[in-house]
């Protein structure tokens, strides 16, 4: 059992009352004071700003002005205010006065699977209202064996009060690094477990093309079909008024990583403001963050190859990485090689994802970085 501070219970004692304290307002005033909320966020918050202007660009430099960018940049943070203080408030509420705020679509598909006896692998972004997100099985079916699968909270005593509400809705917990068999055995049981499918993979998960550029997805969901035959679905939430949100079912055609990257994308891009852009989703990691692209056997649909500044030229294919030699004097002081590659990130299309230099430089150059990847070219070339 995880060992439990003195700054866990501070954490918790603000949230009890704070949750405690919006039970208050009804849900239209709740998301009213969350997008308030989110306008002062967006000037307080610089490091966040970053992360979510960073992540628009890689997704719709190629389709939308850096001026039109910049106003889903003020929404998402509205938008993820409102739904983020309406999820504190919705536990409060019965299945009756849930079912009034949420519209439903494509729930044939949900009704024709569980006809069939079948489990179901649902495919889940971080969209929208989570707390609907997570009570849509058990709304729609109540008498169904309903799962998710998650990761444990920093804080036990908040990870314990979420496992209590969730099991109270009859929702069973899986922790990220329970068993695969744990799994396989639930879903055998013609049980429904929903997974977090946007999260960022190492290197090691799956080679996918994802809004035009190469990344990583969770090998999970095809291997749980593979083993159980359930059922692959993908369901997300939008916001469909002040107070108001819709829950679509899609049917995902096969479990390899790919399809379901396109099913989230197709999600994401139907309400963009909804979308939680606050985790850098494409952000490259680990030792040997360029191993995944020797995996990738088909490059036709990548559309926006990785951006690399370099000192050095590199032998990577141009399909899937785009090498820019850079002149940055790596002798300056740190402040001034962070304005320089604050620079060089703001000129280009695309925000640049990684940096290779001489090892000698590495550590300053990531300190200078912020959270772009750096790695040496020998780590590279050899």
């Amino acid at each position: 059992m995880p060992r439990i501070k003195i700054s866990h219970r501070i954490e918790y004692g603000f949230y009890r009352v704070f949750e405690t304290a919006l039970r208050g307002l009804s849900v239209r005033s709740t998301v009213s004071l969350g997008e308030f909320l989110g306008r002062i966020a967006i000037r307080i918050l610089p490091k966040y700003r970053r992360i979510v202007l960073r992540n628009l660009r890689f997704a719709y430099s190629d389709s939308k002005s850096p001026e039109e960018i910049e106003d889903l940049l003020h929404e998402v943070f509205e938008r993820n205010g409102g739904n983020l203080l309406s999820s504190i408030r919705l536990p409060f509420l019965n299945d009756d006065e849930l079912r009034k705020h949420v519209t439903f679509e494509n729930t044939d598909i949900v009704d024709r699977v569980h006809g069939e006896n079948r489990g179901t692998i649902t495919i889940i972004p971080h969209m929208g209202n989570w707390e609907l997100l997570a009570q849509a099985m058990p709304l729609l079916k109540p008498d169904a064996l309903g799962g998710a699968f998650y990761r444990k909270l920093n804080n036990p005593l908040m990870d314990r009060l979420i496992e209590r509400r969730r099991k109270k809705r009859g929702v069973e917990l899986f922790a990220k690094h329970d068993s695969s068999h744990k799994l396989t055995s639930f879903l055998r049981r013609n049980a429904g477990l929903g997974i977090l499918g946007d999260q960022r993979v190492p290197a090691r998960g799956h080679p996918v093309v994802f809004f035009g550029r190469p990344t990583t997805f969770s090998p999970l969901p095809a291997l749980l079909e593979k083993r159980t035959n359930a059922a692959l679905l993908g369901m997300h939430c939008r916001s469909s008024g002040p107070d108001q949100w819709t829950i679509t079912f899609t049917e995902i055609p096969d479990a390899s990583a790919q399809s379901c990257a396109d099913n989230l994308e197709k999600a994401w891009r139907s309400s963009p403001a909804d979308v939680f852009w606050f985790q850098d989703r494409w952000r490259l990691t680990g030792k040997k963050p360029l191993s995944f692209l020797s995996k990738m056997k088909d490059s036709s649909s990548v559309t926006k190859p990785l951006r690399i500044a370099s000192t050095a030229p590199l032998d990577l294919p141009e399909s899937l990485a785009q090498v820019e030699i850079t002149t940055l004097d790596l002798q300056e002081s740190a402040e001034i090689l962070k304005g320089s590659l604050r620079t060089l990130t703001d000129t280009g299309k695309y925000p640049v994802d990684l940096y290779v230099c001489p090892a000698q430089f590495v550590s300053k150059l990531r300190k200078a970085s912020g959270r772009t990847a750096v790695i040496a070219h020998e780590e590279i070339t050899a």
